[in-house]
């Protein structure tokens, strides 16, 4: 990956400012800005200081990694603010975005139309011109965007033996957060929008599951959680404090090695996609 400037400075600028906006729409902790770019855009820390600092490119990757990471399409990061509205489709409303022309009136043509909600209600309604009602405050769309389901966003703390499941789970469509050591794991926790938690009981040798797993039903008594196990810590000494602890997390588990397709099986199930 080329990581220095060669474009436009202005637009890497204007691109810095619009994540930065972003960031702040999220309610990011300013301290915590680079951390959390580190897995949005999946770079490195050094990447991500140096594209901040104007001394590298945003890529278009990066925008749309970074942009779906916090389930906002990436067009948000280059265009002007856009306004969140349903489109009246054959009587279903489907969310969309939509970009207005404010300086248009009632008597401007345009396919498309939109006016505020009701009190209360914080999407636009869109119509075809020929349902549009003759009172009331219309703007005409100049641009519309579906927004796309966002994919469930995995974290994942890899057990050194797991090569094939981060590939495998992204091919299916995943948003997965792969994790090489208990720290980076700690802060991926802090994520957003996160569907679903793997991590494994051991790492290096290391027994890790318990405070890992307590750290995971701090975040969230309700969040989908896998441990894999090594075959001896199931039916060793240790067992019966083992099985406890994952009966206490409410965690699904499965013996090392575990195929990846058996893992993405138990995700999807256990997000209800099965």
């Amino acid at each position: 990956m080329d990581d220095t400037s060669n474009g436009d400075d202005r637009s890497n600028q204007r691109y810095t400012q619009a994540i930065l906006a972003l960031l702040d729409r999220q309610g990011v902790d300013v301290r915590k800005r680079i951390g959390t770019l580190e897995f949005a855009a999946n770079l490195t820390y050094q990447q991500v200081r140096r594209r901040l600092l104007g001394e590298a490119d945003w890529l278009p990757e990066d925008l749309r990694n970074i942009a779906a990471s916090f389930d906002e399409p990436s067009l948000l990061l280059i265009e002007p603010a856009a306004t969140k509205a349903e489109f009246d489709l054959a009587g279903r409303k489907v969310p969309c975005l939509i970009w207005l022309d404010l300086e248009s009136n009632n008597q401007v043509l345009g396919p498309l139309w939109a006016r505020p909600g009701d009190e209360g209600e914080q999407r636009w309604t869109v119509v075809h011109s020929y349902q549009r009602q003759p009172s009331g405050h219309w703007s005409r769309v100049k641009r519309l965007l579906f927004e796309p389901a966002a994919p469930a966003r995995v974290a994942l703390l890899s057990s050194g033996n797991d090569e094939d499941i981060v590939p495998f789970l992204r091919s299916e469509g995943l948003d997965v957060i792969s994790c090489n050591s208990v720290a980076r794991f700690k802060t991926a926790l802090e994520s957003k929008n996160l569907s679903a938690v793997v991590l494994p009981w051991r790492v290096s040798g290391d027994v890790v599951g318990p405070t890992l797993l307590d750290a995971v039903r701090k975040r969230s008594d309700k969040l989908p959680l896998i441990v894999l196990l090594d075959v001896h810590d199931f039916g060793g000494p240790g067992a019966e404090e083992v099985q406890k602890a994952l009966s206490k997390a409410q965690a699904l588990f499965f013996i090392l090695p575990v195929k990846a397709s058996t893992l993405f099986n138990a995700i999807s199930s256990a997000l209800g996609r099965s």
